[in-house]
């Protein structure tokens, strides 16, 4: 009788710690379904002085939101704040905040945010959304929002002519493919929405 017992509590000591492992593995699971990223990439050149205040004040309407209808949910925020390549020439670097729960951090370097820069209309896309690809996502849910007035490089991409138009009228200095990079948001899963101020 006593051998009965001793297998039977076996066999629910068992059954208890395979109950923890998927407990433990749903829990895991739960954590990073909880986890929202949210990416605010930004043209901050000089065609953008007009809309800057509204659109930055747009982001933090949006943030203050999430926060508020979001509750439970751990939001990582992050910003990139882009140019275009005579900036870049010019020793310039675009802003690059990595994803953060620190809010008032976020806010205070967008609220600082000066318009300045560019040189023709384009501006430097692709430079923006390869900072953005190479950001650590680990949220189940992924968001990248794009603010812009301008498009990519690349006559293709538009119709500006004459002192309107493209320095680089071939695409992208460094060689680099638009459609690749909104390609690689779909393929990790990044939900990518393109606001154009006009």
């Amino acid at each position: 009788v006593s051998q009965e017992v001793i297998e039977k509590k076996k066999e629910i000591d068992n059954e208890a710690e395979n109950k923890v492992k998927d407990l433990r593995k749903d829990a895991d699971e739960i954590i990073k379904q909880s986890r929202l990223d949210l990416l605010f990439i930004m043209d901050i050149t000089n065609s953008m002085d007009t809309y800057l205040n509204q659109a930055k004040n747009g982001i933090l309407d949006m943030i203050k939101e999430i926060q508020t209808n979001c509750a439970g949910i751990e939001i990582y925020l992050g910003f990139i704040g882009y140019k275009d390549f005579s900036d870049l020439d010019f020793g310039e670097e675009y802003i690059n905040l990595e994803f953060t729960k620190d809010y008032e951090n976020i806010k205070k370097n967008i609220e600082f945010v000066q318009a300045e820069g560019g040189g023709d209309i384009p501006e430097d896309l692709c430079g923006a959304l390869s900072l953005a690809l190479n950001k650590n996502w680990s949220g189940k849910s992924r968001f990248a929002i794009l603010v812009t007035d301008s498009p990519c490089h690349g006559e293709k991409y538009h119709d500006l002519k004459g002192e309107q138009g493209d320095n680089y009228p071939n695409g992208d200095r460094e060689g680099r493919n638009i459609e690749e990079y909104i390609q690689s948001f779909s393929k990790n899963e990044i939900s990518l929405y393109c606001l154009k101020i006009n």
